[in-house]
């Protein structure tokens, strides 16, 4: 089968690992794979990584909608141009099938629509994550473009009717995550002459992803963790809101004396070496449809410290790595960090069902019965 995968963001968020992971993988069962991303950013990078045996890749310029009227206006004007670069790589490759991720993936939905072309979407956000009056216009296109709509979890499968979509949960990339991984270079970039723990925070830096819950946090704990070092990996993916917020934290950090503990490491930064470096992983994430990395913390064998939202309620049914916490609870995140710190030493966890090969032998029993039909 001939499949384009098109991912239109440019930060390597957990869902973008998940995606260029979940092409190498349709890849590897004998699929003919062409991709269509963005031309920069880390998420180009993983995709260009992961898809080095595809058959073709289209470099597009994909300008996301955001809330601010410069990035409308960019987004609105290079619409047209990006989907008929979009059109072209279609007619090019001649695709049996388009897997398009993101809910806001317009311009996957339009050329299918134009080129009569079978699209699979991926819907990895929550109904909320968005403005109401954007995810109604979004998901308005997906259900009418769409031949199937799959969405990461329930939550997110919400909108959209029941026969036109299913779940398939995205899986942890057990190449990449796993008990052999070495984070001491990193630990010790971080760490410098501290004796630890190291705590890492992995996400997008952003209010509603409770990176200001750990800070505050981080106070309650410095007199019992004197020596801890906290990292921060994720960007601000360009918006001005997150530029501040990113730097409120400096500020409080600074306000409670903990600034010289606290590190902010680049969206690049490669998540298993991180993760692999850490004593305990925080995700004070607030929502989440799915929330990747507590999976992958379990399969490196690390510790994590997790708001109760998406997965990390069941993993933590499953193994004792995961430590839950209610979402803006700081105090809670505190003695959550404490309790993670002894349950150093326990195994791995990895279930089937959550990893990308997992994921990936349910999407082809998907596409064959599309493409059947």
């Amino acid at each position: 089968m001939k499949i384009l995968v098109t991912y239109p963001g440019t930060q390597l968020t957990g869902a973008a690992r998940y995606a260029a992971a979940l092409t190498a993988q349709l890849q590897s069962k004998g699929h003919t794979l062409a991709v269509a991303v963005c031309g920069h950013g880390p998420a180009h990078e993983a995709f260009m990584a992961s898809s080095a045996r595809a058959s073709k890749r289209y470099p597009i310029t994909f300008f996301n909608l955001r809330r601010n009227p410069r990035d409308a206006v960019m987004h609105l004007a290079g619409l047209g141009t990006a989907t008929w670069k979009l059109v072209r790589a279609v007619r090019d490759f001649g695709p049996d099938l388009v897997i398009g991720h993101c809910v806001f993936n317009t311009w996957s939905a339009l050329a299918c629509a134009y080129t009569s072309t079978p699209f699979l979407a991926i819907v990895h956000e929550l109904p909320s994550a968005y403005p109401r009056v954007l995810s109604a216009a979004w998901q308005q296109l997906l259900i009418r473009s769409a031949r199937n709509i799959v969405a990461v979890s329930e939550a997110a499968r919400t909108p959209f009717p029941h026969r036109q979509s299913s779940v398939i949960p995205p899986g942890v990339d057990t190449t990449a995550f796993h008990a052999n991984v070495s984070g001491a270079a990193l630990r010790k970039q971080w760490l410098g002459n501290r004796q630890g723990p190291l705590l890492v925070c992995l996400s997008h830096l952003m209010p509603a992803k409770g990176q200001g819950d750990v800070i505050e946090a981080l106070g309650l704990l410095d007199n019992r963790l004197p020596n801890m070092c906290a990292v921060f990996v994720g960007g601000t993916n360009g918006i001005a809101a997150n530029k501040r917020f990113a730097q409120s934290l400096v500020h409080r950090a600074r306000e409670l004396s903990i600034d010289q503990k606290v590190v902010f490491a680049p969206s690049g930064t490669d998540a298993a070496t991180a993760i692999a470096a850490a004593d305990v992983v925080i995700y004070p994430s607030h929502a989440e449809s799915f929330g990747l990395v507590p999976l992958e913390a379990a399969a490196v064998g690390r510790p994590v410290v997790a708001t109760r939202v998406g997965i990390a309620p069941h993993l933590a049914r499953e193994t004792p790595l995961v430590v839950l916490v209610d979402p803006h609870n700081p105090n809670q995140l505190a003695q959550g960090v404490l309790s993670a710190l002894d349950r150093a030493g326990c195994s791995p966890f990895v279930r089937p069902e959550w990893t990308v090969e997992g994921a990936a032998d349910a999407f082809e029993a998907l596409a064959m019965r599309m493409w059947a039909a």
